[in-house]
């Protein structure tokens, strides 16, 4: 290869540098494993960054606390969106992990609500609107 074509690739080179905040490892959750607060500084460093963690290795634990670390360090709200049936689940972890005192997710002192943002609207359609007509009965 020419250098003025290593040169234009060089150029076309994409550079994500990071927009987050340092975490010292005493401001993390102690009930997090090693690997966890690992990545939970990962990501608050990064300030752009998603967690693809496989089933079991406690993507809630993690999601929990880097909201309550990134609530922490700007002042503000963090909005999770997610099914309702998972933003249940992390209602109940976050009671697990420590929500309240321990440090957790719950000690941020943003205001929380749960929000119903999705529902099985099925359910709510009734028989004979417009949009049953076309289904079969039964």
């Amino acid at each position: 290869m020419s250098q003025s074509y290593i040169d234009f690739l060089k150029a076309k080179k994409i550079v994500d540098v990071p927009t987050g905040f340092i975490v010292s490892q005493d401001k993390l959750n102690p009930m997090l494993f090693d690997f966890q607060k690992a990545i939970v500084a990962w990501a608050c460093k990064r300030g752009r960054a998603a967690i693809f963690a496989d089933c079991g290795l406690g993507k809630t634990p993690m999601q929990l606390e880097w909201a309550r670390l990134v609530c922490e360090q700007t002042g503000g709200n963090v909005l999770i969106v997610a099914p309702l049936a998972v933003s249940q689940q992390t209602r109940r972890e976050e009671s697990m992990h420590g929500g309240g005192s321990q440090g957790g997710a719950g000690s941020c002192e943003a205001e929380r609500h749960s929000l119903p943002l999705a529902r099985d609207r099925s359910k709510s359609v009734r028989r004979g609107s417009p949009v049953n007509e076309r289904l079969p009965a039964g």
